[in-house]
C-alpha cells in the first residue's frame, strides 16, 4: 500500500512495557484527546516529488469535477498539507471508482499527542496500465481525519479521445451557461414582477374566498340536484332497456307477419295461375266445340 510521508509506524511493545506505561498514565492523569487541524493546501496532481505535488491534470474545470487525468497517465495523487496538526489522529484516504465501490485506501497514524507544522501527506493510484477505458468516469476520493471527512475531491479518468471530447463539449457548455445565467437574471426580474403580482393576489384572496364559501353552498345544492337527476336517469334506462326489449319483440312479430304475408301473397299468386290456365282451358274448349259444330 502505498503512502506518503511522515507515516508512523506502529510497533509491537513487550506485555509488561504495556502494562507499565498504562499505570504511568493513570498515576499522571487522564489523557486529553486534543486532536486538531488546519488545512493549508489540497490538490490532485500527477506526480509529488519530495513533498511538493507537481505534474498538473491536462484540464481543470472550474466546476465540482475538479480534474481530468488521462489513462495514459502513470499516477493520480492526492495531496494535501497542513498548517498545523496534532495527534493523536489517523489521516485515511480513500478512493471510490466509477461504479461507487472503494478502489484503494491508505492511512497514516500518529498515537502520541504531538503537533506538527507543515504537516504533508499524499496518497496515490496506478493509473497506466491499471484503469482502462472501462474503469474510466467519475472517480472520487475522500480524506477523513479520525472519523471526520474533511475533504472530498471529484475527477475524472478519461481515454485521450474521450478527453479531448470533453474539453470540446466543456467549452460548449460554458457558453451555454452564460446564456443560461443570462436568461436566469432575466427570469429573475421577471419573478420579482410575479412576486408583486402575487402580492397583489394574496391581497385579493380574501375575497375569493367569500366567494369560494357561496360556490361550495351552491355545490351542495348542484351536488343534490344531481344526485336527484342520475336517479331520474337511471329510470329513464331501466325504461329504455325495457323499451328495447319490446322494440325487439315487436320485430320479431314483425318477421313473422312479413313471413305469413309472403306466404299468402304466394297461394294468391298461384291460385291467379291456376284460375287463368282453368279459363283457358274453358276457352280453348268452347273453341273447339263451336268450330265442330
Amino acid at each position: 500500500m502505498e503512502k506518503g510521508s511522515r507515516i508512523i509506524s506502529t510497533k509491537i511493545y513487550p506485555i509488561s512495557f504495556v502494562m507499565i506505561l498504562m499505570m504511568c498514565l493513570t498515576l499522571i492523569g487522564p489523557v486529553v484527546n486534543a486532536a486538531s487541524y488546519e488545512i493549508e493546501y489540497y490538490t490532485l496532481a500527477r506526480n509529488v516529488d519530495k513533498g511538493v505535488p507537481s505534474g498538473e491534470p491536462i484540464f481543470v474545470t472550474d466546476s465540482g469535477l475538479g480534474a481530468v487525468f488521462l489513462t495514459t497517465d502513470d499516477y493520480v495523487y492526492s495531496y494535501i498539507r497542513f498548517k498545523e496538526i496534532s495527534g493523536p489522529f489517523l489521516l485515511r484516504m480513500e478512493w471510490y471508482g466509477p461504479d461507487g465501490q472503494l478502489y484503494y485506501s491508505s492511512e497514516f497514524k500518529e498515537e502520541t499527542s504531538k503537533a506538527y507544522n507543515e504537516y504533508w501527506a499524499w496518497s496515490r493510484i496506478a493509473v497506466a496500465g491499471k484503469i482502462d477505458e472501462e474503469k474510466s468516469g467519475l472517480w472520487i476520493v475522500t480524506v477523513h481525519f479520525n472519523d471526520e471527512m474533511i475533504v472530498i475531491s471529484r475527477f475524472l479518468i478519461l481515454t485521450p479521445y474521450l478527453a479531448w471530447r470533453f474539453v470540446e463539449v466543456y467549452e460548449e457548455m460554458k457558453e451555454a451557461n452564460q446564456v443560461l445565467e443570462n436568461t436566469l437574471n432575466e427570469y429573475k426580474w421577471k419573478m420579482e414582477e410575479s412576486n408583486q403580482e402575487i402580492a397583489e393576489l394574496k391581497s385579493k384572496n380574501t375575497e375569493l374566498e367569500s366567494r369560494n364559501h357561496g360556490l361550495e353552498n351552491n355545490l351542495a345544492e348542484v351536488e343534490t340536484k344531481y344526485n336527484t337527476l342520475s336517479q331520474e336517469y337511471s329510470k329513464v334506462v331501466s325504461e329504455k332497456d325495457s323499451l328495447k326489449i319490446e322494440v325487439s319483440s315487436l320485430q320479431e312479430k314483425l318477421k313473422n307477419t312479413q313471413a305469413d304475408l309472403d306466404s299468402l301473397s304466394l297461394q294468391r299468386f298461384l291460385a291467379l295461375i291456376a284460375a287463368i290456365a282453368f279459363a283457358s282451358i274453358v276457352i280453348v274448349a268452347i273453341f273447339i266445340k263451336q268450330k265442330k259444330a
